[in-house]
Parts: C-alpha cells; structure tokens; sequence
C-alpha cells in the first residue's frame, strides 16, 4: 500500500481527482483493502495503514458518510487502537487525537464516535504510565480548544480511576493540570463539578500530597457555583 498511498498524495491535489477516484470505484477498492490487510495481520506497516485510512476518511469524508459500510470504516480504526504494541499504540493514539480535533473543528458528527473511542482507550490504559500521560495531556488541548465538548462522557468514568489510583500514587502533573482545565470548562456541569470535588476529598484523604492542590480545586469551584442551591 505504500505505492498507492504516495501515488494518492502526488495526485491528490489535482482538481477532479477526488470525484473521478470516487466515481470509478477506486475509493472503495482502496478502503476495503486496508480492512483486509490490517485484519489478516498480513506484515503490511500497521501505521502505513493506519495513516492512509486516516487521509482517505478526511478527504472523502461526505463520501464516507454515505456509504453503506461507513460502519466498517469505523470498525478498522477500532482494530488499529486495539494494537498494544509501545510505539505502535502512541503513535496511532496521537493521530487518532489529530484526527478528532480535525472532525471536531469541522462539526462532523464522527467526532463523538472518536471522543468516545479515546475515553475507552484512557479508561482501559489508565495505570500504563507512558501512554496515560499521552492520553490526558491530549485530552486536556481538546477540551481547552473546543469548549462544547461534552465533559461528562469523558469525566464520569476518569473520576471513579483516580479514586482508585490515589493510593497507588498514579497521580502526576499532567493530571492535575487536566483537572485544572477542567474546572475553567465552560460547559463544566454542577453534576460534574460536584463529582470533582468528591473525587480530589477522596483523593485528600487517601494521600496527604494531594490536600494543596484539592483545597485550591474546591475553593474554586464552591466559588464558581457558590449560587447553585444543590451545590
């Protein structure tokens, strides 16, 4: 595939190429065969695939949209963020990122399949250190640039993970600088700043390095809310 993934790069930006590849049934071909090799394991470069999909999904994404198997398409990605292997997973974590906040920023209605399948990956890799920080630093540029993404789906089960972690000593700066953005989130609920602030008690009371930063958390956020009776 990389023969046809450079030969689409060189002729891509020719005008008419696009719905000429679509017309002719190339697209499809082109889609369905990266399915095939990265589900045969066929030694074809995982991250070749991975990166071709992605520019075909962008670039034909009305396309994509009207397909019959566009839940197919979706499925591939799902088996590449299935990969484990260190630099493998990483690298397709990072331009599975790169690819939400270019479907985010077009308003696409994929974007929420991929926020979820993101959150899936953070919930399933909290305690792997390298790639949880890589998770929540991502996580933190998203939710800073796009003010109406919906934090509950990401907050509701992140939080019950730190309880947990709390004693095992899996809190860092990076999650903390997360939380930090998080309480400034516009679209921050009270049912989620409540959960928050349950969430850093708990974490206060399991390890004593955490009691500076949850008293500054809370503060902030009883004097956000201070209004709301249920808070």
């Amino acid at each position: 595939m990389r023969l046809v993934s450079e030969g689409y790069s060189s002729i891509s930006g020719y005008k008419g190429t696009k719905e000429t590849l679509v017309s002719q049934g190339v697209v499809d071909s082109w889609l369905q065969t990266i399915q095939t090799l990265a589900e045969e394991d066929s030694g074809e470069d995982i991250l070749l695939l991975f990166h071709f999909q992605k520019r075909l999904f962008l670039d034909f994404l009305d396309y994509i949209e009207s397909i019959s198997y566009s839940n197919s398409v979706i499925e591939v990605f799902k088996g590449f963020l299935r990969n484990n292997q260190k630099v493998l997973k990483t690298s397709v974590l990072a331009q599975t990122f790169d690819l939400l906040e270019q479907l985010a920023s077009r308003r696409n209605k994929y974007s929420g399949i991929f926020y979820k399948l993101l959150v899936f990956q953070l919930i399933e890799h909290h305690e792997t250190q390298e790639v949880k920080e890589l998770l929540i630093t991502n996580f933190t540029q998203v939710i800073s640039r796009f003010q109406s993404i919906p934090l509950n789906v990401l907050l509701d089960p992140l939080g019950k993970q730190y309880q947990i972690s709390a004693t095992t000593n899996y809190i860092n700066t990076y999650d903390l600088l997360f939380y930090r953005t998080v309480i400034n989130h516009k679209k921050l609920a009270l049912a989620n700043a409540q959960k928050i602030v349950d969430t850093f008690l708990s974490l206060s009371q399991a390890n004593t390095l955490y009691q500076t930063f949850s008293f500054s958390l809370v503060k902030t956020l009883v004097g956000r809310f201070a209004g709301e009776t249920e808070f």
